[in-house]
């Protein structure tokens, strides 16, 4: 009797930390603030236009530090070309800011963010760009 009232003390609790995740696709619950799950490098492992998965021939990495500032790199062949930025996050914490320049921000709509993954919604009036990032390591 005992053992099924601790059992159903647990059920409500389950329910909750279930459904508190924010992204839709991930994950459920993290111990680490969103802060520290998105500074890191890290490198670019699938790009899709639309629906459509785009074949990387280059590498691309993003470095993001938690001064609110990033560098992403694209590298061909031995040359590498970088942009800098400022990031952060939207109010309700759904969307990152990233900012180019005084005139040019993208709003990337979070829609998993863990500690090893970053997928991330671009959208223009065209098409909706999905970013697909795997952690290489922890900063």
């Amino acid at each position: 009797m005992k053992s099924s009232l601790v059992y159903l003390l647990f059920i409500p609790f389950f329910i909750l930390i279930t459904s508190c995740g924010k992204y839709d696709e991930g994950p459920s619950l993290s111990l680490l603030s969103k802060k520290q799950r998105f500074t890191g490098t890290w490198e670019l492992a699938r790009f899709y236009i639309g629906e459509n998965q785009i074949q990387i021939t280059n590498k691309e990495e993003m470095t993001v530090n938690k001064n609110g500032t990033f560098t992403k790199s694209i590298i061909i062949s031995t040359n590498s070309f970088n942009s800098n930025g400022n990031w952060e996050f939207s109010e309700d914490k759904e969307s990152l800011l990233m900012k180019y320049s005084a005139t040019t921000t993208e709003t990337w709509m979070i829609k998993r963010l863990s500690n090893r993954q970053l997928f991330a919604e671009f959208q223009t009036p065209s098409s909706v760009y999905r970013y697909e990032y795997v952690k290489k390591n922890k900063d």
